[in-house]
């Protein structure tokens, strides 16, 4: 993917998702839960998060987001 020109995009520039993008490669034997196929990731780790504001439904509904925006490529 390009932007303007000639200019490579970032993972960053490419996805808006919470902290960028922060994981990205294929999957390995014995990585704890994936084993095949190439990854993405995010975390929820950044100052000022929480866990009351980063709950599990938040980051299911940020991973959806996520997803949309990788399918649309």
């Amino acid at each position: 993917m390009v932007l303007s020109g000639d200019i490579p995009a970032t993972l960053e520039a490419c996805f808006d998702v919470h902290g960028s993008i922060t994981f990205s490669e294929f999957g390995k034997d014995g990585y704890p839960v994936i084993s095949e196929g190439f990854w993405y990731g995010f975390d929820c780790g950044h100052l000022g998060d929480t866990k009351e504001i980063w709950n599990e439904k938040a980051v299911e509904l940020e991973c959806e987001r996520f997803a949309e925006q990788l399918q649309s490529l």
